[in-house]
Parts: structure tokens; C-alpha cells; sequence
């Protein structure tokens, strides 16, 4: 537990002896060892007189604390004794400030986005599924308590883990617990019922939509082309479900590039709910690449066997092998678009993985481009580890390579040289 107030002063004039008095205060502090979560205040909430109301008398040498704080020019003639004591209290006030901030608009808006990549921590309980928990506060008074940390679906608190960040931290930081309570309900957007209900939609619409195309598929068999029926099926899903139901508006830029086939359509993966975004951007005449144990799904492994989509046994590299070279005949052949997700897995995250082989071979056997497809990411609406699933718009834009012409000079060029610089130097 965090000792006194005079503690707190000591703690902060050791910090002080680094300060680099060429980079702005709230920078050079926020950016301290043991501060990484702290969030740096915005000057305009400072300097407005509303947003400190009750401080000045919680801090001694309260004016030139702030001065400090907002890189006003110090008095020269103050001497060093009393420069330390406004270092510590110039710490002390700021992080009072702090807590405040984190109530404001901005504030719970920067901390709801790290309490959605779990930079806090997961709950240990295994029913709760790696729940992110958020950070709590017990009192206001810096020196009293140490943060602690809140699940939101047990409704527990714990201690930081020895060693951690928040280990030790003082819960003046964060402020009362009002402040878990308000990110949960106005920014974190966490309403379970809400989430479950959606996730049951998706699952069922999916379902739903499976049966229909199923029953429509002798349809296509016979006057159309069951390569039409991911495009059938998306249509449907989107204009029924993702819109009207979820609420999920998506953007596709450069939507026409998709019609140029055959190609390869190489696209992120971020989580289960990229289903719906590929039925509101999969073109006609355009198959998946899916894993093959798809094809035991219940009625969704029907609908994409009928709808011809290639399938590849990831345990069995050989049979992918294989696999993969009768895509790629069926590519030529037939004129298709593949859409592949080259990550292989979900990332859950707005960072890529490492790319898997596969796509790329089977680019390079049928000779044709590559398109990436890039999702915007959707995590401040759809968390499976938050339980959040709101609605919002998701953006799709869609590159093609043969248009830059610049860049592909450049890129085949580099390779000659290389290539060139690898034979060495002939006398």
C-alpha cells in the first residue's frame, strides 16, 4: 500500500531530477516509469478554472504546482528546497487532475479503448472467459490505497499481480469507483443481454440463411451458376440481418476493382463477424477458401459445399497441396474470384498475424493477381472477450496492385538489381 503524503512528495522529487525541461511537464511525466497508464491531460481541461474547483486547498504551494504543470516560466529567485516541495506537489495535483480527466469525454473515450485490448489484465476466473478487467479506484486522497482491479461480469475486485504496472498504484489515479461505472455504461458499452442477443441473431440468421440457399440451389443448378450462390447468400445476410437487425453499416471503397477476375482476394481476419462483412463485399463468381472440417457444420457445411466453395485439410500439407492445385485449375477455368483470409486464424486484434503460405501458392499456380481486401478495425463495437456487440459503421477498401503502375516499376526494377548484384562483378 502506497505510504503518506510525504512519501508521495519524496517519490516525486526523484523523479523530478530527470525532468528534461526541453519536453513539455504532462509529457516527461506521464511517460515515467510506473506511469504507463496514466493518460496525458489536455491543457484546455487544465486551464479551465470549473475543472479544478475544490484543489486548491488539497496541495500546498498550489499556483506554482499548476504553473509547473502548464510549462509556465518559474520565479528564478525560488530556492531549491522550496522547488522540490512544488516538483512533489506539482506530481501530487496532477494526478488529482488526472482522475478528473478520466470522467470527461476524451478521457473515457482513451481509456475504454485500453480497457478493450485487455491492457489491464484478464479476470482469473475461468467462467468468466478472459473478461478484461478495468481499474478501480477507492479513494480520492493521493497516498491512500492502491488500485484495484473490477470484472465486470463476476463483479469482483482483485489485486494487481505482483510486478505489474498497477501494482502499487494509487487509486487517486483513477478516482472513486463512479468512474468504473461510468466508462462500463456510457463508453465501454458493456450490456451482456445486448451481446448474447446479437451473437444468437448471427448464429441463427446464419442458420436461416444456410436452409434458404440449400432449397435455392437447384434453382442456380439448373438456370444460373451455384458460384452465384455466396453472392445470393450475402445479399440476402446483409440487406436482412447486418443492417436491419445488427445495425453494422458497411463501406466498401473501390467496390467496382472486385468485378476483375480471375483473382485472388486476400483479406484480414479479425473475428467470427467477418462473415458478415464478406456477404455485404463477396462479388459474383467468387468462391472461399475455408478449412475443411467446415464442412461438418450443421447446415452451414451443406450451403458451402453446394456453393462450391475449396476446401483444405491445414493438418495434411500434402492433400493441401494438392487441393491448392485444383483451385488453381478451377480458378483459370471457370473465371472465379477467391477470397482467402491469409492470416489463417482470427487476429482479435487491429494487427495483422503472420501470413500462411497457402494463398500465395496458389496465386503463383494460377498466374493472377492479388486484390487485398482491408477491414477497418471494429473492436469499439464487436468484442467477444468485452461481451460488446454494438452497432456503427465498418469501412472496406479494396487495392489493386496492377493500377500503380509506379510502384510496380519500382518493385520489379529493385528485383533486376538484386538479382544483378548477386552475379557479382565480371572482369
Amino acid at each position: 500500500m502506497p505510504g503518506s503524503m510525504s512519501d508521495t512528495y519524496q517519490d516525486a522529487s526523484s523523479n523530478s531530477d530527470s525532468y528534461d525541461s526541453s519536453a513539455p511537464w504532462i509529457q516527461w511525466f506521464t511517460s515515467l516509469e510506473g506511469h504507463e497508464y496514466l493518460i496525458p491531460v489536455a491543457e484546455e481541461f487544465i486551464e479551465d478554472d470549473f475543472n479544478l474547483t475544490g484543489l486548491q486547498s488539497s496541495v500546498p504551494f498550489y499556483r506554482q504546482a499548476l504553473d509547473m504543470i502548464l510549462d509556465v516560466e518559474m520565479d528564478p529567485e525560488i530556492k531549491d528546497d522550496e522547488m522540490e516541495k512544488i516538483e512533489a506537489s506539482a506530481s501530487s495535483l496532477f494526478l488529482l487532475i488526472h482522475q478528473r480527466f478520466l470522467l470527461s469525454k476524451q478521457g473515457l473515450h482513451l481509456m475504454a479503448s485500453r480497457y478493450r485490448q485487455c491492457d489491464f489484465g484478464e479476470c482469473p476466473r475461468m467462467l468468466c472467459r478472459d473478461m478484461p478487467l478495468i481499474p478501480i479506484g477507492l479513494s480520492d486522497i493521493p497516498g491512500k490505497f492502491s488500485a484495484k482491479l473490477f470484472c465486470p461480469n463476476c463483479v469482483d475486485i482483485y489485486n494487481a499481480p505482483f510486478g505489474s504496472t498497477i501494482d502499487g498504484m494509487e487509486s487517486c489515479r483513477i478516482g472513486l469507483t463512479i468512474f468504473t461505472s461510468v466508462i462500463l455504461l456510457s463508453r465501454v458499452g458493456y450490456r451482456p443481454l445486448q451481446f448474447y442477443s446479437k451473437v444468437l441473431i448471427e448464429v441463427s440468421s446464419i442458420l436461416v440463411t444456410s436452409v434458404i440457399t440449400i432449397f435455392a440451389s437447384p434453382f442456380f443448378y439448373v438456370f444460373g451458376s451455384l458460384y452465384d450462390l455466396n453472392y445470393f447468400t450475402g445479399f440476402i445476410y446483409t440487406n436482412a440481418v447486418t443492417k436491419k437487425l445488427l445495425g453494422l453499416n458497411i463501406t466498401v471503397e473501390n467496390h467496382d476493382v472486385m468485378l476483375q477476375q480471375p483473382c485472388i482476394y486476400m483479406c484480414n481476419h479479425q473475428s467470427s463477424i467477418d462473415t458478415l462483412i464478406l456477404g455485404a463485399i463477396v462479388p459474383r463468381r467468387t468462391v472461399v477458401l475455408m478449412k475443411r472440417s467446415i464442412l461438418y457444420y450443421p447446415l452451414f457445411g451443406l450451403f458451402a459445399a453446394l456453393s462450391r466453395n475449396i476446401f483444405i485439410n491445414r493438418k495434411n500439407y500434402q492433400s493441401a497441396l494438392d487441393s491448392l492445385a485444383k483451385a488453381a485449375k478451377r480458378l483459370k477455368e471457370d473465371n472465379l474470384g477467391v477470397f482467402v483470409f491469409p492470416e489463417g486464424t482470427r487476429s482479435h486484434s487491429s494487427s495483422l498475424l503472420p501470413f500462411k503460405k497457402g494463398s500465395f501458392h496458389l496465386a503463383i499456380k494460377a498466374g493472377v493477381p492479388i486484390i487485398p481486401v482491408v477491414v477497418s478495425p471494429y473492436n469499439h463495437l464487436y468484442s467477444s472477450k468485452a461481451r460488446t456487440f454494438l452497432s456503427g459503421d465498418i469501412n472496406v477498401k479494396v487495392n489493386y496492385g496492377k493500377e500503380n503502375v509506379d510502384e510496380l516499376i519500382s518493385r520489379v526494377r529493385d528485383q533486376m538489381n538484386l538479382a544483378l548484384a548477386q552475379f557479382g562483378t565480371i572482369n
